[in-house]
């Protein structure tokens, strides 16, 4: 009995023990397989580490807003560049203008006789080439109830050269006075000039109206069929070689117009920007007092016409004075513009540029005066910017992603 009570309690004991040790490599197991967790976290965190610094690296290589073009891109855009450096720059002052003939560089043709007026060609308008002694125009009053002007004149001489011939030969026997042989002679000279005007112009068409010089017909001043009187006038010959430009500057400017030296001008229907110092140009006068109603002085040059510029037109005027010394400036071509903000492309790198916001200064239509956002020895693109700008909305530079 004492027997089988031992063995029962060593059964015991040994269930016992085989289910602690049990427990304990349970134990062990989930430990080793939480500790195996927590390497693969902090291998996964230092993985992530690596990789968030390499990036961080890389973006500091290529900052934000930094853009690729390639040098295969900038030779199909043409693109090109300029180095900031600091230089003279005029000080300008801006004016609206107009364009106007030179004096003695326009004749005003008139209407030698009453009539009605018919032009010599139907497709004569304005801007038409006119030769020296080119008829433009006729002008008939043969079917007027006062008759055909050129007979009348013809008629008027017959007769004044007739009482002429007479009193002439009784003024040497005193037979007449002399005033009353003056006054026949006067008669007949008079006669003789009126029909001589318009004889040499006759024709079965009328008096011719001619030019007296070479150039355009700048204005038409009557229609065909139109009825005109002597003397008016017809129209408008000029040479367009000799030009004058007609700055009509804000009195507020006063006291600096003294300081003019030169001018450059846009006109309105094109972007070209001219210079009075490349075209033989002059600055003729500056007005003393502001033009009646307007405000405005008037500051006139004159230039030689480089055959693209039209009397009477209008033009953007940017008047130089005294230039200031190392003033940063870059070509107009060089700016961008958007929401009123104006800003350049700087090159980084051969093939990278990054977008920089200026503030500007004077313009004299060709540069612009740099007050900050740039510095000298920065290289701009001046020609080209804006294929740099689209580029910069596809091929800004990526964050470098590295792959373990």
């Amino acid at each position: 009995m004492r027997k089988i009570f031992f063995i029962s309690i060593w059964v015991c004991a040994y269930m016992l023990t085989s289910c602690h040790n049990a427990h304990n490599h349970r134990a062990a197991e989930h430990n080793h397989e939480m500790h195996d967790d927590h390497d693969e976290d902090h291998h996964d965190e230092d993985e992530d580490e690596h990789d968030h610094d390499h990036d961080h690296a890389k973006k500091g290589n290529h900052p934000d807003g930094e853009i690729a073009f390639t040098c295969q891109q900038a030779k199909e855009a043409g693109l090109k560049t300029e180095t900031v450096t600091a230089g003279e720059f005029a000080h300008v002052i801006k004016a609206s203008g107009k364009i106007i003939s030179a004096s003695g560089d326009e004749v005003t043709l008139v209407a030698p006789v009453s009539g009605i007026i018919s032009f010599a060609s139907g497709s004569l308008a304005e801007g038409k080439s006119i030769s020296n002694g080119e008829s433009i125009a006729h002008i008939s009053s043969q079917n007027m109830a006062e008759g055909d002007v050129v007979t009348k004149l013809k008629n008027e001489l017959t007769a004044a050269t007739a009482e002429y011939e007479r009193l002439k030969s009784l003024v040497e026997d005193k037979i007449v006075t002399a005033r009353e042989f003056e006054d026949a002679k006067l008669r007949y000279e008079q006669a003789k000039n009126a029909y001589s005007a318009v004889a040499v112009k006759a024709s079965g068409k009328g008096v011719a109206i001619t030019s007296s010089m070479k150039g355009y017909l700048k204005n038409l001043l009557v229609g065909a069929g139109e009825y005109v009187e002597v003397g008016r006038p017809i129209a408008v010959i000029a040479k367009n070689q000799k030009m004058q430009l007609r700055a009509d500057v804000s009195e507020r400017y006063f006291h600096l117009l003294n300081g003019v030296r030169s001018a450059h001008f846009k006109m309105t229907y094109d972007d070209h920007l001219y210079k009075i110092s490349e075209m033989g140009g002059r600055l003729l006068s500056v007005g003393k007092s502001s033009t009646e109603n307007s405000g405005t002085v008037p500051v006139t040059f004159e230039f030689n016409n480089v055959g693209n510029i039209v009397s009477g037109a209008f033009a953007e005027v940017f008047l130089l004075l005294q230039p200031n010394e190392k003033v940063l400036s870059i070509p107009v071509s060089a700016l961008a513009e958007s929401q009123g903000i104006f800003f350049v492309y700087v090159q980084h790198e051969s093939e990278c540029f990054v977008r920089r916001e200026v503030k500007l200064g004077q313009n004299n239509g060709e540069r612009v005066e740099i007050l900050s956002g740039l510095n000298e020895g920065d290289k701009v693109v001046t020609d080209g910017s804006t294929q740099v700008r689209l580029a910069s909305n596809s091929t800004a530079i990526p964050a470098h992603n590295h792959n373990h």
